[in-house]
């Protein structure tokens, strides 16, 4: 299931008579009563709101002996994202964004594990991994998140805002690291459990 008509186009290859794509967002599935032997998902539930409400009804949709595969970034501990919510936050760009500002829907890990237990999944294994990426410079660090967490900031600025915005952030990661090379300890957390 992706929202994305072009992703689903790419995941054509891999169809088959045990395996079905659609095309849906997330939010569709508080009126689904379907039942899956698979949620799986790799760095995409971040995306969406609400996780005290989305992942309950995620698990509830688990068939009998179903099993439950999710990773997503720890964005609320991962230090450019707090770099860029709080340039967000700021004058002049706080008023350029018209205070929008994402903040992260990742809860902690007692949280999740608690939804899991709750909703009755055995073999949990709960983690957070850090995978290291050592960066020769600043610029490295802000390509890394350009493709992801700066995105929704980018979009809702002109381009002389977009401008300034980037070399404001780009200062202060350059800042926040020191010196260079350095390591940027990127968490994500993993979620496995089955019915």
């Amino acid at each position: 299931m992706d929202s994305s008509a072009e992703m689903l186009q790419k995941s054509l290859e891999f169809k088959n008579e045990n395996l079905s794509f659609k095309q849906r967002t997330i939010e569709e599935l508080y009126e689904s009563n379907e039942k899956w032997g698979l949620i799986f998902s790799n760095a995409a539930l971040q995306w969406s709101d609400d996780h005290g409400k989305l992942f309950p009804k995620l698990l509830s949709l688990l068939s009998e002996n179903g099993q439950f595969a999710v990773q997503m970034p720890v964005q609320n501990e991962n230090v450019l994202n707090r770099i860029l919510i709080q340039l967000a936050s700021e004058e002049p760009f706080k008023r350029q964004l018209n205070s929008f500002n994402r903040i992260s829907p990742v809860l902690g890990i007692d949280e999740y594990a608690k939804m899991m237990f709750d909703s009755g999944l055995k073999d949990l294994n709960i983690s957070v991994k850090v995978y290291p990426i050592v960066a020769k410079d600043a610029e490295e660090l802000f390509q890394f998140i350009s493709g992801s967490a700066l995105i929704p900031y980018l979009e809702r600025l002109d381009e002389v805002s977009e401008e300034m915005f980037t070399t404001e952030y780009k200062k202060r990661i350059a800042e926040k690291f020191e010196k260079f090379p350095a390591i940027y300890a990127f968490k994500r957390i993993l979620m496995y459990g089955r019915k």
